[in-house]
């Protein structure tokens, strides 16, 4: 159930299963690499709740690449951080930033920080 409140969204998931059932598809019409019941949900929300600093596989999505990749944005010191969690093979993203984009490739196991804009506390978005 998805209802607009506000300024914001609620999202009322009512489901009974064990825990982790959720993380598995092997139903009919499932696929293989699907991730679950849930995966559309927690994209929609992910998608919805991007802030200024996220990365995609093609520009607009993020996909199989991006799972390899963390992405930390510190906004008080204007600090990105890119880690390749992949030791065998290297990953290539699309970093977003305050309406720039770039293509950074991340070799196996490479740790990338990078400079960005640095946030003054109103600024935040999760900040009043």
């Amino acid at each position: 159930l998805h209802r607009k409140c506000g300024k914001g969204e609620v999202f009322f998931v009512n489901t009974w299963s064990y825990p982790g059932a959720l993380d598995i598809d092997d139903g009919p019409g499932s696929y293989e690499g699907a991730n679950g019941l849930m995966e559309p949900v927690w994209k929609y929300i992910a998608k919805r709740a991007r802030g200024n600093v996220y990365i995609t596989d093609d520009g607009s999505e993020p996909g199989e690449e991006c799972k390899y990749i963390n992405c930390t944005y510190f906004p008080d010191d204007g600090r990105i951080c890119l880690y390749n969690i992949d030791f065998d093979h290297s990953h290539k993203i699309v970093l977003h930033q305050f309406g720039y984009q770039e293509t950074i490739e991340l070799e196996a196991a490479e740790f990338l920080s990078l400079d960005s804009v640095t946030l003054l506390p109103h600024e935040k978005l999760n900040e009043e």
